[in-house]
């Protein structure tokens, strides 16, 4: 029987943002420079040399244990997403409904509504033999003081032990305004940029994720972001999340990151 083991699941592709390349480089160089686990990437072949060089120069100039984990690239193009192939002519018209348009691009919006689907495919390839997942925005390691005071060496992230394997952990950024709104625009309540958990979890999330995609698109409503429907999922299924509240009182880690924080966490029993 395989060892119980986590997966983390990422991508970057080189699109116009709001932030600018260099900085995306910097905050990958900490990820990939940092974390030692198994982990996924999903790249264009353009990016694939640089992202396997950082990842190589990880396991063979640091003090990485080798039973932590390896890493794998992927290569697949932004136009060959599940998602932009099945609705190849939707991003303009998103744009025209997104209010922050001007720092945001309609290949945000691709990359964004593809997380559950690589998530899906990283799953079914399950190269690593896990079963807990976590997916994790490449751009999310961002403050220096995190990795600096080695929260993530010493304390090791992500814990396994720390995984939910029936819910999948997500952090609340915002309360619900009530316990009956189904659909979010132009709102935030749950941080897309971290969430984990079990595989069958993670498989219903999906489901229900583009279901309500579909269910947005054929009812109008700007989809750019996946955070307002991972909100009207929240909001039908409760049961199937672990709602993390941010302890505020922790200065290290932004609240839309804090599940470094929880999943680094030794836990006292």
């Amino acid at each position: 029987m395989a060892t119980p083991s986590a997966t983390l699941i990422t991508c970057y592709y080189k699109v116009k943002s709001k932030h600018t390349f260099d900085e995306y480089a910097k905050w990958i160089i900490n990820l990939l420079l940092t974390i030692k686990c198994n982990i996924i990437i999903f790249t264009s072949a353009e990016q694939a040399d640089w992202i396997n060089s950082l990842a190589l120069y990880n396991r063979s100039h640091s003090n990485f244990d080798s039973n932590l984990g390896g890493v794998k690239v992927i290569i697949k193009e932004l136009q060959d997403l599940d998602i932009v192939k099945r609705y190849p002519d939707i991003w303009k018209d998103q744009c025209r409904k997104d209010p922050t348009r001007d720092i945001r691009t309609k290949e945000c919006y691709m990359i964004w509504n593809s997380k559950l689907v690589l998530v899906r495919e990283a799953i079914i390839l399950n190269p690593f033999g896990s079963d807990k997942f976590i997916w994790n925005d490449i751009g999310s390691l961002r403050d220096s003081r995190f990795i600096c005071e080695n929260y993530m060496q010493i304390m090791r992230y992500p814990r396994y032990e720390n995984i939910s394997s029936g819910k999948i952990d997500i952090v609340l950024v915002e309360d619900f305004n009530g316990p009956n709104q189904i659909i979010f625009q132009n709102e935030s309540h749950l941080s897309g940029a971290i969430f984990g958990g079990g595989r069958e979890p993670f498989l219903k999330l999906i489901d229900l994720f583009y279901r309500n995609f579909d269910m947005y698109l054929e009812n109008g409503y700007f989809i750019g972001c996946d955070q307002q429907i991972l909100a009207t999922c929240y909001q039908q299924s409760p049961e199937l999340f672990n709602l993390i509240n941010p302890d505020y009182s922790n200065q290290i880690i932004d609240k839309w990151f804090y599940l470094y924080y929880y999943y680094s966490q030794p836990r006292i029993l």
